[in-house]
């Protein structure tokens, strides 16, 4: 802790001294106002870079890892076909049966069949529990 602020310290005193002295070349050798504002301007920028590198947070990790933790198995024993599956990761993401349908570009009655599947798999009755045991399998996310 005492480093760090030992660190900026140091580094907030060499910025100081270093507007000093383009202060003082300012009013010594009548620079313009437009380089004077333009080199304070490019000074703040690259702390800026710096800070935005040094404290941002932490990439989000890539898809592939996410996928990853879905146990293929699973799905494999209780027989969920790859539609069924997109239209449980819908109804968990809340969609409706018209909205579902409307995004897979089929009918209602085709995600009504689809979802009627999806509950004998699972032995559910309602979208919520379905959901909720499918997270429990952790066969979606």
């Amino acid at each position: 802790m005492t480093r760090t602020v030992l660190t900026y310290g140091l580094l907030l005193g060499a910025t100081l001294v270093a507007l000093k002295m383009i202060e003082y070349s300012y009013f010594s050798f009548r620079l313009s106002l437009d380089i004077y504002l333009g080199i304070i301007a490019i000074a703040f920028l690259g702390i800026g870079i710096y800070a935005g590198l040094k404290f941002r947070k932490k990439a989000i990790p890539p898809s592939d890892t996410v996928e990853a933790k879905i146990d293929e198995e699973i799905i494999k024993e209780l027989g969920l076909s790859k539609r069924e599956m997109e239209v449980l990761q819908q109804i968990a993401e809340g969609h409706s049966n018209q909205e579902i349908a409307d995004r897979l570009f089929v009918s209602l009655n085709t995600i009504k069949t689809h979802i009627n599947n999806i509950y004998t798999k699972l032995d559910v009755k309602r979208r919520t529990q379905a959901v909720s045991k499918a997270k429990s399998l952790k066969i979606i996310q």
